[in-house]
């Protein structure tokens, strides 16, 4: 079975170029293609009789270099998966995978050099014994995602939120998936554009809160009391309906406002910033809780945090995955704990997925955390077994290091 298809490797050094041809070349690939520099990659990839699955790219090279290809590839509608492999600085590595996340290409990861077989193997073969899955164009059409709305193809997955001081399950967070007859599992990147691009996401944001909302009750009718982060996208912040809409639907499934943490997306304070807040005022004023989720990644200042009624700060899990390497993750994390404990709002971490992260949290003393650690995004009935199987608690291992077990009582 062919691992990749056609191959392109992008560096100025023969060598590097000897070593990467040797090790595509030793898996069941295609061909293997070589460029010295940007310009030479780009008249490749524009001549090219097929289309090339996967381009290596080194970033440093003396005519053009990776940055202006990673900007030609952009323009040239590139599909195929981009791999980063440079020895400059990590900051400017990590910076050249988000210019290309925001040139909407496909970073499969990066590399930093010298090159080792564990290094290529990590990225290169990581995830590629897996099903293929059904290919997903790259926008649904308005009739497919308004099928997906009236044939029930929207479901709800929910996240655990974990306080820290005890462990219980206090909240989950409401997240967009969908099911469809040809495509499958729909996860919420390709659902939420699809949205946006056909003017779609009211409706949208409508049949998860109800359906959310609903789901809410349900657990509060068996015992099981939690609060319900639901996210509005940016546009929604703007109808001034908004808050009239969702204490309808609190009203009509039988739970309480103050349940429900509205999550916005810093973004969000890019739009109309006079409605926005005439949006999140009346929400603070009909009971709800309002959330500035991804905090620290967007353009928000402190002034702009000051003027809207936030009631909970939300850090980025960009910032968590990073805390233990990056200084400077750590330092923007403790200024938000600050920020958050000085002006009296609740502090939310997402993103958890070890155990080293959680202790640097813990000792941060940060309310609520959410992530992989103690579970993924799952369906009702999937959430509620887990629930239940657990007593209502994050599985109690995850709380026994030495050090947590000096700082939490229940541990």
């Amino acid at each position: 079975m062919t691992l990749y298809g056609d191959v392109l490797i992008v560096d100025d050094d023969p060598i590097v170029r000897a070593v990467l041809r040797g090790y595509f070349e030793a898996l069941p690939v295609k061909s293997v293609q070589a460029a010295a520099d940007g310009a030479a990659a780009a008249n490749v990839v524009r001549t090219f009789s097929g289309s090339f699955d996967l381009i290596v790219t080194d970033l440093s090279m003396p005519d053009e270099d990776g940055i202006q290809l990673l900007r030609r590839l952009h323009d040239q509608g590139f599909r195929g998966d981009v791999v980063i492999a440079s020895g400059r600085d990590v900051s400017i590595i990590e910076t050249a995978q988000s210019l290309a996340n925001g040139h909407s290409l496909k970073v499969r990861g990066c590399i930093s050099k010298p090159l080792t077989k564990s290094k290529m193997d990590q990225v290169f073969l990581a995830d590629n014994t897996s099903k293929t899955p059904v290919k997903q164009p790259d926008v649904f059409s308005a009739d497919t995602l308004s099928r997906l709305y009236k044939e029930q193809g929207i479901v709800p997955y929910f996240q655990p939120k974990i306080a820290v001081r005890t462990g219980k399950i206090v909240g989950v967070e409401a997240l967009v998936r969908g099911e469809h007859e040809e495509f499958g599992h729909l996860g919420a990147f390709p659902l939420i554009t699809a949205a946006r691009c056909h003017n779609m996401m009211g409706e949208l944001t409508d049949i998860m809160a109800r359906k959310a909302l609903k789901q809410l009750s349900i657990w509060q009718g068996q015992g099981i009391a939690l609060d319900l982060a639901l996210n509005v996208d940016p546009a929604q912040l703007c109808e001034l309906d908004l808050p009239d809409r969702l204490s309808k639907l609190v009203g009509e499934v039988g739970v309480r406002s103050s349940q429900i943490i509205v999550e916005v997306t810093e973004e969000s304070f890019s739009s109309d910033i006079l409605k926005v807040m005439d949006v999140l005022t009346r929400l603070r004023m009909k009971g709800f809780r309002t959330s500035s989720d991804d905090f620290g990644t967007g353009r928000s200042n402190i002034d702009t945090l000051e003027s809207l009624p936030f009631t909970e700060l939300k850090i980025d899990q960009s910032f968590v995955f990073k805390a233990l390497t990056h200084s400077f993750a750590d330092v923007a994390i403790q200024t938000v704990v600050k920020l958050a404990k000085v002006s009296g709002l609740d502090l939310v971490a997402e993103g958890v997925e070890t155990q080293e992260q959680l202790q640097y949290l813990v000792d941060l003393k940060v309310n609520v955390v959410q992530g992989y650690l103690f579970a993924r995004p799952m369906p009702a009935a999937e959430f509620e077994k887990w629930y239940r199987d657990n007593e209502g608690y994050a599985p109690a291992r995850l709380f026994k290091t030495e050090r947590i077990s000096a700082t939490l009582p229940f541990a």
